[in-house]
């Protein structure tokens, strides 16, 4: 091998890496972005119902178990200004189809004073 292969051979190598390393960064980067993004898009979906006061989703995801399948996705909850008062909901939005598999109305937490 000339050093004009050698040289192809390396910045073909280089090339590789490069994108292998770019990849992984955009994955990593779409992964920790997810949660708020579906959190976003349920607060979208759910506008029609009153104005969103309060948002949180968990950035970390788990399994479940709803309605005999087994979801891997994000719980959290919202609070919706319906009709003047506030109303607590609890959802489990999966992470693979972005679809809410729950949405059940809750309580409202207790605040502390």
């Amino acid at each position: 091998m000339n050093k004009k292969q050698k040289r192809c051979l390396i910045i073909a190598l280089g090339s590789i890496v490069a994108t292998g390393i770019a990849g992984i960064c955009i994955h990593q980067h779409n992964e920790h972005t997810l949660p708020q993004r579906l959190l976003e898009s349920l607060k979208d979906r759910l506008s029609n119902l009153g104005r969103c006061d309060n948002a949180w989703i968990n950035y970390e995801a788990h399994k479940t178990k709803l309605y005999g399948e087994t979801h891997v996705g994000y719980d959290g909850g919202i609070t919706i200004i319906e009709n003047d008062r506030p109303v607590y909901y609890e959802f489990f939005i999966d992470k693979n189809t972005g679809e809410t598999i729950q949405l059940k109305q809750k309580t409202p937490p207790a605040t502390h004073a």
